[in-house]
């Protein structure tokens, strides 16, 4: 039973998350709400003296899609990522965080024949 509170109230979480921070238009997550005050809100990919929004959100969203099987979740980390992509090939120690999960995260954009090598016999 604890397990399903657990995992319930992370996708409450993950809810809010994807409503009040995520920029769905240009992937990766703001620092403030959208129902702020203010008129300008921060979404900085990479990681500075804390962790960056969107490095957690990532880390966060590929945990729950993984324990839920939701994609919702996995789709809007790999977005979030892609946003990112080419500010990590230009200065990939700038977001160590999220290079954490990059293996993953490309993995899941092959195409599925491609996935997987074949096992050597």
């Amino acid at each position: 039973m604890a397990a399903f509170v657990s995992v319930h109230m992370n996708q409450s979480g993950a809810g809010s998350l994807l409503t009040l921070f995520e920029d769905r238009f240009n992937g990766g997550f703001y620092n403030t709400a959208a129902d702020t005050e203010l008129w300008l809100r921060g979404k900085e990919a990479s990681d500075g003296a804390t962790l960056s929004a969107n490095g957690l959100a990532v880390h966060a969203l590929l945990e729950l899609g993984s324990i839920t099987g939701d994609r919702v979740y996995h789709d809007a980390a790999v977005h979030t990522a892609s946003r990112a992509g080419a500010q990590l090939e230009q200065s990939p120690a700038s977001m160590p965080y999220l290079l954490i999960r990059w293996p993953e995260l490309v993995q899941a954009q092959l195409p599925a024949e491609n996935a997987a090598e074949p096992a050597m016999q």
